[in-house]
């Protein structure tokens, strides 16, 4: 797997059996971007989740949160 920085999700394009292509805004501008597979895990208002015309089955907390943790030194990107 590939984390990217300063990428977003405009759009997923379309799928099929062996994966998925999605539009993503890149700081070089937008690009076509293919993978296995592609997760929206950004909240109930999921570009990957809205574009794929998915719902969303939860309920938001009113709080914000964030955890994360790595022994990878980050700041070299």
């Amino acid at each position: 797997a590939k984390v990217l920085f300063e990428h977003g999700v405009v759009k997923v394009i379309d799928q099929d059996a062996e994966g998925v292509n999605v539009l993503v805004n890149t700081p070089e501008g937008e690009r076509t971007m293919r993978g296995s597979y592609v997760i929206g895990g950004e909240g109930a208002n999921s570009m990957v989740r809205q574009t794929s015309g998915l719902q969303y089955g939860g309920f938001t907390y009113p709080e914000k949160f964030l955890a994360a943790s790595t022994p990878y030194p980050l700041e070299k990107f």
